[in-house]
């Protein structure tokens, strides 16, 4: 077991789901699965950041400082520590390393070490809908709702009418599914459907965001149009709120068509917001969208004066430079060591390793090496993983960073690093850290670092955390590297947990890990649990969620493609449970 110490806000970047231990319903639509989270005191800020952590309390948006009108510290974005980017991107971080390119399988999935196999269309209507249909009706709302999103992915034209009918189911969730779910089956009537709903001005804004990321992930000309007319106070005929436009950016951004470039860019360029928040979005979505054309307009909002529009251009530009773009390396370097917020400088740092190439490694080598600012140095390791680092320098100071003790966090960033690397030289490191280790937040990052390095001498201690661990955080990380290790007894290990497990928090966490490593070789498997007896409610929705993403045509599930490289701070409570869903 791993000690208590104070756990980081892994919770932050989820926003505000309301889910305090049993309490609470479980945050799920389908999209993602965030079991309950407990309330957790103050933790001390990192060493040299200067900031305050916030409490994670029941109806307070965890990205909020205390006592700060907005979520704006005196000097500009909260601080933000590294997981909580690394909580809405991991999934798109592990998926591509656990699988290898499907094909298509008319008898069902078959097994191949660390790849997956694809059902035929015809074998999930025969056997996926019937299980799907059958958990509209189950007593949990958010089984309903998980339900409801699965059947859009399936992206069979035949659940339209189901869906549609749980646009009047009395619980909201189940209703913000059915609207997500519509978006995902992108059929004419669901676009119609939408279009309707987000038009409505006597629907909640609540409805018409949902609405509007729904047409989002439709993404076809009327639905982009729309939302490009909710951000332009003219064409809408009215100055929409900046839930509504932070909704209907994050459409855009699913969307991602070229075809919004000639309204977005002007607006960008102009910098003519009503808010950072909003800046911030319409910056990443430039990035989102992939066009490099986009490149003057973010250059010029790297030079906002306010921090969070800085942010927003870094995340586009990751997505926009090449590493042959010496003139936008040298601003985004510049950004990096200069910026007066310490949050901006690391998401630079971040930048520069999805960028790549040798003149960003030597620079975050160079960081790692000489950095003193925790927040830095955490996003600086993971961009060095990013990186890449063929001379070995980069596992190098990574494992430096992991033995020289200190900042635990920061390790755990260091030992993740390691794994993204590919360094198997280095597993043995982590491993031995690992068996001396009693703190749950670096037990975390080490475990994910072997799971990535596929080190399947640490699966007996992993599937003993399985089996005992009561740390949430390093339960799910377990069955993820366990996960990522194809291990046998995974499934079977993990329902026998979650069975006799009375905790709701430790379930939901088990059951978030289970559903991020499941794939299409598991059909029967999931099918059986599902039939054979009634688990509990929390992996009832994960196992929902999971056939839902073993439906979907692309290797990598859709919603977990959309957070790449998009900003993710926001203060406004539904853009943020957006984010976490989306």
């Amino acid at each position: 077991m791993f000690s208590d110490s104070l756990p980081r806000a892994r919770r932050a970047a989820l926003g505000l789901l309301g889910a305090v231990l049993g309490a609470a319903p479980l945050a799920a639509h389908g999209g993602r699965y965030f079991g309950p989270v407990p309330t957790v005191s103050t933790p001390p800020a990192p060493p040299g950041t200067g900031a305050r952590t916030p409490t994670i309390t029941p109806g307070v948006n965890p990205l909020t400082p205390p006592n700060v009108p907005g979520g704006m510290s005196p000097t500009g974005p909260f601080t933000n520590s590294w997981e909580n980017w690394w909580e809405l991107n991991y999934e798109w971080v592990l998926s591509p390393r656990t699988r290898a390119p499907r094909e298509q399988v008319d008898d069902g999935p078959t097994s191949s070490p660390h790849g997956t196999r694809i059902p035929s269309r015809e074998l999930v209507r025969e056997r996926v809908l019937p299980v799907l249909r059958a958990h509209l009706k189950d007593r949990d709302a958010e089984v309903r709702s998980a339900a409801a999103m699965a059947l859009g992915k399936t992206a069979l034209r035949d659940v339209e009418p189901e869906l549609i009918a749980l646009l009047d189911d009395p619980e909201r969730d189940v209703r913000e599914g059915a609207l997500l779910g519509l978006g995902l089956l992108r059929t004419p009537v669901a676009q119609q459907t939408l279009l309707a709903r987000f038009a409505d001005a006597k629907r909640t804004t609540r409805e018409r965001a949902f609405s509007a990321a729904a047409l989002g992930l439709l993404g076809s000309s009327a639905c982009l149009q729309a939302l490009l007319d909710a951000l332009d106070p003219t064409a809408a005929g009215k100055k929409e709120g900046r839930t509504v436009q932070g909704a209907a950016l994050l459409g855009l951004a699913a969307g991602a068509s070229t075809a919004t470039l000639p309204r977005l860019m002007p607006w960008v360029e102009g910098q003519a917001f009503p808010d950072d928040m909003i800046g911030a979005l319409a910056c990443s979505v430039l990035g989102r969208i992939g066009d490099r054309s986009a490149i003057p307009a973010v250059e010029k909002a790297l030079l906002s004066k306010e921090g969070r529009i800085r942010q927003g251009a870094c995340f586009a530009i990751a997505s926009l430079a090449k590493p042959t773009d010496s003139a936008l390396l040298k601003k985004l370097e510049h950004v990096a060591r200069e910026d007066a917020l310490e949050d901006v400088r690391a998401f630079a740092w971040l930048a520069l390793g999805r960028i790549g190439g040798e003149p960003a490694r030597a620079l975050l080598r160079k960081e790692l090496a000489e950095s003193r600012s925790a927040v830095e140095l955490g996003y600086a390791s993971l961009g060095l993983g990013f990186c890449g680092d063929p001379d070995l320098d980069g596992p190098r100071l990574a494992r430096e960073r992991v033995e020289r003790g200190g900042d635990v966090n920061l390790r755990a960033a260091a030992a993740i690093a390691i794994g993204i690397l590919g360094a198997k030289g280095q597993a043995s490191v982590l491993a031995r850290e690992m068996a001396s280790n009693q703190n749950r937040d670096f037990a975390t990052g080490l475990i994910l670092g072997l799971g990535l390095l596929r080190a399947d001498n640490a699966a007996k201690a992993l599937l003993a955390n399985v089996a005992r661990e009561r740390a949430p955080e390093v339960l799910r990380a377990s069955i993820i590297s366990l996960g990522l290790l194809d291990h046998a007894d995974l499934l079977e290990t993990v329902s026998e947990r979650l069975a006799r497990e009375r905790s709701s928090v430790l379930r939901g966490a088990g059951a978030q890990g289970l559903g991020t490593v499941m794939d299409a070789r598991h059909l029967d498997t999931v099918l059986e649990l599902l039939a054979e007896k009634k688990p509990v409610s929390e992996l009832r929705v994960v196992l929902i969620v999971a056939l839902g993403r073993m439906a979907e045509p692309q290797d990598l599930p859709a919603l977990s493609a959309l957070r790449r490289d998009l900003w993710f701070q926001s203060d406004d409570a539904v853009i943020q449970e957006l984010l976490s869903i989306l």
